[in-house]
């Protein structure tokens, strides 16, 4: 009798979905990384709160070769408790520590990260983990959502080596989060009950879109959630602070990242006469007929203004995208990640554009995703994003629905380009597209990149109250941006939040973006190093005397790594 060879089981839709998503962001499998979280608290509210939970766990697992980890919503490490010291030193080997960073986007398809992705209980096993250094343990992570807003507030994983896996893991894991909410629900404020109570009735009553918020939460119905898409939450606050603040009720006009604009009523949200947060309905204002909906966007299609929504090149591809559907052709737009693919069809299409995210698909299952999509075309411009992360099974029903469409219902897709080639699935539905538009990455597009940085700003500050020096503008053009238009707005966002006015300098950029713009290419151990001395320079408005004793180095080493690394404050041109 022949040998025979068991088959090995075809990989689950999360973790295909998940390794999709790591490929996409550049991880490399072979070498294992973590990188900083500076956001991560482990004295912060989640991780005291959790803190008798984590205790009871411990001594639970004290005797195994098994850890419990806390995260932030983000995956940053909070809290680590591991059983036995061999366990210890393998998770110290792979950086997972508090303070470092287990998201997706870092590490790749891992407990903590991936949870907090899907925000459901994944388990991960193995070689289903991304990077190779992690494939001999086996995690589970839970999300941990809060009681009264639903906000997703961190994970609970648990990792084991994968002799030791079985189903005492995920009973466990689930009676301890169920501790962590249970005190969440235990110390919820009367503010935040009613806070909450307040949205619901709004939310209730109103058609269109209502926002609850305060200083630590944003809670949003879906049609607010559509404009939020492209609105800045920092940005909602800073506002609904101030009628917080005043105590009353007052209208605002806001740009979105985008170049929408909206109307926010914030209606100030009282418990015994003090103020705790606001309700705001949020309308989004036709600027061409000057009229108000609660879904209008300001771009119409055959509008004749130029669309401020995408500066990702002058107007070219807007024309482009918006040509191919007058035609009756179906656009798949695609290019890096973070470039802003999607934004790019909202302005050319600009009409009421219904938007499906692939990933749902993952989430919700296949059938009732496709069930979602085939609702959608025909009712109206039918935007798909993130083509390239469907599983083989929703791929091919999305093809059947895709052929069975009528050819004049406008359907557009976006997908992101990685480091491989699209997948068969993913090929196949690209071929059913008959117009290509490709959106470069910032590297492909340095010559316009003074122009995007002051739309950024122009959309972010529409006052015009503040501007970037030119070299900051120079500063910025050196910095090799890895996620792209994203990335920038982002660190953008960040300098513009404390700088409101006046002339951005480069002491206003971000310790680890100064620290970027002088040696592209350091090794990761040297661009910590190059991180920290920017910040403890910062830290000490350029002292370098106070700056070598709070790194702990003497005055002569600071100069030598300052001078190695290009750190020379009194330099203000690159």
């Amino acid at each position: 009798m022949g040998a025979t060879t068991s088959a090995t089981p075809d990989p689950r839709p999360e973790i295909v979905a998940s390794w999709a998503r790591s490929s996409r962001w550049g991880v490399d499998e072979g070498r294992l990384d973590p990188r900083s979280a500076p956001g991560a608290d482990p004295a912060g509210r989640l991780a005291s709160l959790a803190a008798p939970v984590l205790d009871r766990l411990a001594t639970t697992l004290s005797d195994t070769r098994a850890a419990v980890v806390l995260t932030d919503a983000h995956a940053g490490v909070l809290d680590r408790r591991a059983g036995t010291f061999d366990l210890h030193g393998l998770l110290d080997d792979v950086g997972l520590v508090p303070g470092y960073s287990y998201a997706e986007d870092a590490v790749g398809t891992n407990g903590m990260g991936t949870a907090a992705e899907e925000r459901r209980m994944v388990s991960v096993r193995g070689d289903e983990h991304y990077a190779e250094q992690l494939r001999g343990l086996t995690c589970v992570g839970v999300p941990i959502e809060h009681p009264v807003t639903g906000r997703l507030e961190g994970v609970l994983d648990l990792t084991c080596f994968n002799d030791d896996a079985g189903p005492w893991m995920t009973p466990l894991l689930t009676e301890a989060v169920a501790g962590v909410r249970g005190l969440m629900e235990d110390r919820s404020t009367v503010a935040d009950r009613a806070l909450f109570g307040a949205f619901l009735k709004a939310a209730h009553r109103a058609a269109g879109a209502v926002v609850s918020i305060n200083e630590s939460f944003v809670l949003t119905n879906p049609a607010a959630a559509r404009l939020l898409d492209g609105l800045d939450r920092a940005s909602l606050w800073e506002v609904g602070a101030e009628a917080v603040a005043g105590g009353r009720t007052f209208v605002r006009e806001l740009h979105t990242v985008g170049g929408d604009l909206v109307r926010a009523r914030f209606d100030v949200v009282t418990v015994s006469d003090r103020p705790v947060g606001a309700v705001v309905h949020l309308d989004a204002i036709d600027a061409g007929a000057g009229d108000v909906g609660p879904a209008r966007r300001r771009s119409r299609p055959g509008s004749t203004s130029e669309p401020s929504a995408a500066p990702r090149s002058p107007g070219a591809l807007v024309t482009q995208v918006r040509t191919a559907v007058a035609v009756g052709e179906r656009v798949l737009v695609h290019g890096p990640v973070g470039v802003g693919k999607a934004s790019l069809v909202r302005s050319a299409v600009g009409a009421e554009l219904v938007v499906l995210d692939a990933a749902r698909a993952v989430v919700d299952g296949a059938r009732s995703w496709l069930t979602s999509v085939d609702v959608a075309v025909g009712a109206g411009p039918v935007l798909i994003r993130h083509l390239d992360v469907l599983p083989a099974d929703a791929a091919a029903g999305l093809a059947v629905v895709l052929d069975d469409a009528a050819p004049e219902h406008p359907l557009l897709a976006t997908a992101s380009d990685g480091a491989e080639p699209w997948s068969p699935a993913t090929q196949s539905l690209v071929d059913r597209f008959g117009h290509l538009v490709r959106v470069p990455g910032l590297a492909e597009r340095t010559a316009e990149l003074p122009e995007l940085v002051r739309s950024i700003v122009d959309r972010l500050v529409p006052t015009g109250s503040v501007h970037l020096a030119p070299e900051v503008v120079q500063a910025l053009a050196r910095v090799e941006w890895t996620g792209n238009l994203r990335q920038m707005e982002a660190v953008l966002h960040r300098v513009l939040v404390r700088r409101r006015a006046g002339t951005v300098t480069l002491d206003d950029l971000p310790a680890e973006i100064r620290a970027s713009t002088h040696r592209p290419h350091l090794t990761t151990m040297e661009q910590r190093e190059c991180a920290a001395i920017a910040e403890a320079l910062a830290a000490h408005d350029g002292n370098k005397v106070a700056a070598a004793a709070a790194l702990g180095i003497s005055r002569s080493t600071l100069y030598r790594k300052m001078d190695a690394y290009g750190l020379n404050l009194d330099r203000r041109t690159y």
